[in-house]
């Protein structure tokens, strides 16, 4: 991975932040910004300056909050939504996200599943070139 893959995570203990933080910054094969976000109360205003391209939350910090929703209001509508586990969570809430995480994932787990988000990302941004060009070829026509 040669691009900057800037990554938000969004949780209330500095321990949690600041380990994932180190995890992240040490994969091999990503160049990655981290954003923290402390407080629910600049989640919106983060996400809105930021515009990160994967969002790591902890899904009881921000409640019944629909991230649908949440990325609307934030403008971050291509940002994939990763929840972080450590708690027992209700399966029917961790279905909006796109990917999981836990606590106990290891360096190896936790880059596969960010290869995946990438390629996902990617593969989206490739169908709307690939639209685009189209429009742009039906207007010429």
């Amino acid at each position: 991975m040669s691009r900057l893959l800037t990554i938000a995570i969004a949780d209330t203990s500095m321990i949690i932040r600041n380990g994932l933080t180190t995890l992240l910054r040490h994969l091999p094969g990503f160049r990655t910004q981290i954003v923290d976000i402390a407080t629910i109360d600049t989640l919106y205003e983060t996400l809105m300056l930021h515009q990160p391209d994967i969002l790591i939350v902890n899904p009881s910090w921000i409640g019944c909050l629909s991230l649908q929703q949440m990325k609307e209001t934030s403008k971050c509508l291509k940002t994939k939504c990763v929840a972080l586990v450590y708690t027992i969570m209700d399966q029917s809430l961790l279905n909006q996200y796109d990917e999981r995480i836990t606590l106990y994932e290891t360096s190896e787990e936790l880059c596969e599943k960010l290869k995946r988000l990438c390629s996902l990302s990617t593969e989206v941004i490739a169908n709307e070139e690939q639209q685009t060009l189209s429009a742009r070829e039906k207007e010429i026509v």
